[in-house]
């Protein structure tokens, strides 16, 4: 067996394990137990199918799921495209998603993920705001599903980081040309995340490695880093190396691939990841990975790039 081979692990339910390890140390193979203690399953390979897209939620015609947006006469989604324009509905949030759908699938397994994050920061200080940084918003869609599982008493912050400019590979940026511009999408993106941008989201307009150099924020001091991004190899590896390195040490590196370049993204997360002696894992039926911090073997310093 070489350094390649993909060993299969009993996981807790609802993980699917898909691994490229170090084969020569399978001890250091670990499993998120502490924080998903749903009991275990059989873990089966992983394959990248072709993108899902999930079907469109009806909205009411009476407008019992309102959109975001808090004035019903402006729409910043106006300039789309009708082909590329559709409607759904989020944990009872209305929003409109332009170009592809983020699969259900993987909402309610991002929501879930978060409610069960912050059930276990909860266990130890009852009063614990949880965490959030997410690469690579787009409209808006994962960043509804993040808040959802966020305990309502507790609270916390999700920091949403991303250039509305599409990536530098061009994936998107057609897309965003054809609706207006940058400052077009990110008003696609407050008006999906309507009140629920009030508090607790907070939106930076700059490219990821920018965010990690300059927002201070600290070793240790988030609790999810959520990477929806560029699918580049390169910007998977610096993704995953930089934020990592700011995760507390219960931690959990999580993301999603979507896309065309998805299966590039998926070869890219599994070359870094082995590199790391960490396990990658996804949640059955989805395109959701997650990797816990304390699995992390961060020894070489990141390769961010220009």
């Amino acid at each position: 067996m070489d350094d390649h081979d993909e060993i299969i692990v009993r996981v807790p339910k609802g993980w699917k394990g898909s691994v490229t390890v170090n084969a020569d140390k399978p001890e250091q193979i670990r499993t998120p137990e502490a924080i998903l203690d749903d009991g275990l399953d059989t873990a089966e390979p992983y394959t990248m199918d072709e993108e899902p897209i999930g079907e469109p939620a009806v909205i009411d015609s009476d407008g019992d799921v309102p959109y975001g947006g808090k004035e019903p006469d402006y729409d910043p989604f106006r300039s789309v495209p009708p082909a590329m324009l559709s409607a759904r509905v989020i944990g009872g949030h209305g929003v409109k998603t332009v170009f592809h759908e983020t699969p259900t699938s993987n909402l309610d397994t991002i929501r879930e993920l978060v409610e069960s994050l912050h059930r276990s920061l909860l266990a130890n200080n009852p009063h614990a705001p949880i965490r959030i940084m997410e690469i690579g918003p787009w409209i808006g869609e994962s960043t509804v599903a993040l808040c959802q599982g966020i305990d309502p008493v507790a609270g916390g912050v999700v920091t949403c980081v991303d250039t509305f400019m599409g990536t530098s590979a061009g994936y998107l940026s057609d897309v965003v040309e054809q609706v207006g511009g940058p400052a077009q999408v990110r008003e696609m993106f407050f008006e999906n995340i309507g009140d629920l941008y009030q508090n607790p989201i907070h939106l930076l307009d700059m490219t990821s490695m920018k965010a990690a150099r300059d927002l201070n924020i600290g070793i240790g001091q988030l609790d999810l880093v959520f990477i929806d991004g560029c699918y580049e190899p390169v910007a998977i590896s610096d993704d995953v190396r930089v934020w990592a390195e700011l995760l507390s040490q219960d931690g959990i590196l999580a993301g999603q691939l979507c896309g065309p370049d998805s299966q590039r993204g998926f070869e890219a997360l599994k070359q870094v990841l082995a590199g790391l002696n960490s396990q990658l894992k996804f949640y059955e039926s989805t395109t959701v990975w997650a990797v816990m911090r304390k699995d992390l073997v961060l020894m070489e310093e990141p390769a961010i790039a220009p």
